[in-house]
């Protein structure tokens, strides 16, 4: 286990440490075994790696125990005194604990309490003793905050919680809110399934969200533990929990270790220790630019400083000993400054990166991207590597490459599959956009008046010569000629307008065909390869690759109606358009002339009337064009339904975004 000295406040920024900050001391009216003295909970608790603790016991803060303990804790062992006090709220006993900073003035904090909270030894036996005194939460937690403490209380299902105040009424719920709202800074739960009722259900219900501890409420160290250790990231100090009461999530972690502790003791040669710079032996440079040992936290994302601080010079550093492939990119680290052939200084310093497996690298700060270094490293970094775990590979290269080539592959496939997410989304997105909406209702708006201008346009309506009573009519025979003619006209039609659906349909799932059937055979070959890939491991293994794997791909269906949808395409297209006999347009097109023919011979009202309705036709026609239905994008109708579609772009880009997410962990 990677082992550091103790600092109170870590040049390293925050690290993870054991706390406990529910402890009892023989000063507590029910502790187990009196005879315990300061040295054994001091040297138990170090024992058991805690790092801070904090007395609690009831109702009592025994200064002089607080000092001694303090004293021989030293740096070693943080002591915040605290006290756990009773409250009832007309229910079962709700405990809370007080915790004080650990530089505070103990004699002053703890004459406080005795008066304000009737705490004195006298007030204590007149109150019935430790079995019965109550302080109200509401007094004992202002006097706390007042004298520059904070306040745990016991949680869920921990013996004497807040849930002593039932749920029954509202008014109940209520005063639980406000308490935990205004008085309480941490809350001490009592077994680790806790953390999911709170996360989950409690603190998005109430919108509160305060630290979750386990700790131990230790009554005998000789037999200390705990159901789970808890962990915060910060100095070990009360400032540090300070910080935690700012940071509730990303500074608590409860279980047995850290996940950044467990990874960096796992990998301790791909986190750096320190980074440390030197003047070469024998260097005539007289200016103090590099010197002096940097110590990084594991946990190291970004460096922040101003300008001048030395960000850039650290940063190429570090690139130049982690043997970068962008040294061409370093601002500080070039042939204009620290590297200029004159008035540069690189060949008089060298850095030395320490890693946490205690390995060194060097090299010198004027050897920028050589390649040789590169390859140092990597044999540094393989040598670390047990013989059994390398797999008769001979270089750090080859081993990467092996262990992770099928992790590669199908990183690459994701990245595409992404890609593809990507695009589709970018296209939602453009058409999400406000001056797409704009662009839909002006265009709407033309359409709109366009038909407000066709409607203008109606023939003006003529009346039916042979409708007129009294009227004998000259021309009955034609007309009668001329009605069949327009019939079988109509019929005609018809016969082109579901031949033509016909046909579109058709043409859709003959392509829709052709491209599964390419899909699959792409497929095919992709499987084939993938299968000559497997060859050369299942050989080794003793393994037949067709034992492995096995493809079947049934074509038939889709074959089928390719072949189905081409036949239906020629008979149509032959309906439609063949020669002898004559095909449907053709057919449409002689009754038109022999229609023209007819109506040359009508006398001029039925010339009228029939120009009249075939006018009428022309127009609704157009007007139905305009209206169009919601499948054509440039009819009214269409561009209603694309107006409509946008409002429910913003679901399917989250929808979108959701797989992209996915696609990315």
């Amino acid at each position: 286990m990677i082992t550091h000295p103790i600092i109170q406040h870590d040049v390293r920024g925050s690290l993870w440490h054991r706390w406990d900050l529910h402890f009892h001391t023989p000063s507590s009216f029910d502790y187990d075994d009196n005879n315990i003295t300061n040295n054994q909970i001091v040297e138990c608790l170090i024992e058991n790696q805690i790092r801070v603790v904090a007395i609690t016991d009831h109702h009592v803060m025994d200064v002089s125990r607080l000092r001694e303990l303090q004293r021989i804790g030293n740096d070693r062992l943080t002591v915040l005194p605290g006290i756990e006090l009773r409250d009832d709220h007309g229910g079962d006993p709700i405990h809370y604990i007080c915790i004080f900073p650990d530089d505070c003035n103990l004699d002053h904090v703890w004459t406080t309490l005795q008066g304000s909270l009737g705490l004195t030894t006298t007030a204590i036996r007149d109150k019935g003793g430790d079995e019965k005194i109550y302080v109200p939460i509401e007094e004992g937690a202002k006097q706390t905050r007042d004298l520059g403490g904070v306040v745990s209380i016991h949680a869920e299902v921990k013996s004497n919680s807040i849930e002593g105040i039932k749920n029954k009424e509202e008014f109940q719920q209520r005063i639980k809110y406000d308490i935990t709202k205004m008085w309480i800074d941490l809350m001490e739960i009592g077994q680790f399934k806790d953390i999911d009722i709170h996360q989950n259900i409690i603190f998005p219900k109430t919108g509160l969200q305060k630290p979750l501890i386990i700790c131990s409420d230790n009554h005998k160290i000789t037999e200390y533990s705990v159901k789970m250790p808890l962990w915060f990231r910060t100095d070990p100090t009360f400032r540090g929990l300070l910080m935690v009461l700012r940071e509730p999530c990303d500074r608590v972690y409860i279980g047995v270790r850290p996940e950044e502790i467990i990874r960096v003791e796992q990998n301790p040669t791909k986190y750096i220790r320190s980074v440390s710079f030197q003047r070469k032996v024998g260097s005539t440079v007289s200016e103090k630019w590099f010197n002096g040992s940097i110590i990084f936290n594991t946990g190291l994302v970004t460096i922040v400083g101003n300008k001048g601080s030395g960000k850039s010079a650290l940063a190429d550093t570090l690139g130049l000993l982690g043997a970068t492939k962008n040294s061409g990119s370093f601002s500080f680290l070039n042939k204009d400054r620290f590297l200029h052939s004159i008035t540069g200084h690189a060949k008089h310093f060298e850095a030395t990166i320490e890693w946490e497996s205690d390995e060194k690298v060097c090299n010198e700060i004027a050897g920028v991207g050589e390649e040789g270094f590169e390859k140092e490293l990597k044999s540094v970094i393989f040598s670390h590597v047990p013989e059994v775990k390398r797999i008769g590979h001979s270089s750090l290269d080859e081993l990467v490459r092996f262990q992770t080539g099928e992790k590669q592959k199908r990183i690459d496939s994701l990245f595409m599959q992404l890609r593809e997410i990507s695009r589709s989304r970018a296209i939602l997105e453009a058409q999400a956009d406000p001056a797409n909406r704009r662009e839909l209702l002006e265009r709407i708006k033309r359409r709109e008046l366009e038909l407000e201008a066709h409607d203008k346009t109606k023939p003006i309506e003529k009346p039916n010569p042979n409708a007129i009573a009294g009227r004998a009519s000259s021309n009955t025979d034609l007309l009668q000629e001329l009605e069949g003619t327009e019939k079988l006209k109509t019929v005609l039609s018809t016969q082109i307008n579901n031949a033509t659906d016909t046909l579109r349909t058709a043409e859709r799932r003959h392509a829709i065909a052709k491209l599964l059937i390419e899909k699959l055979d792409n497929f095919e070959k992709d499987f084939n390869a993938f299968k000559d890939s497997l060859t050369e491991n299942a050989v080794e293994l003793s393994l037949s690759v067709d034992d492995l794997v096995a493809l079947s791909i049934k074509r038939s269906a889709p074959e089928k109606i390719r072949d189905e949808e081409s036949t239906t395409i020629i008979s149509v297209n032959k309906q439609l358009d063949d020669v002898d006999p004559p095909g449907l347009r053709q057919q449409v097109i002689d009754v038109e002339k022999r229609i023209a023919k007819l109506q040359l011979k009508l006398d001029a009202p039925n010339r009228d009337y029939k120009t009249y309705l075939k006018d009428l036709k022309s127009w609704q026609e157009k007007r139905e064009k305009i209206e169009g239905s919601k499948d054509d994008p440039e009819s009214l109708r269409g561009l209603q339904a694309a107006l409509a579609a946008v409002d429910d772009l913003p679901s399917k880009i989250d929808e979108l975004k959701e797989v992209q997410i996915k696609l990315a962990l």
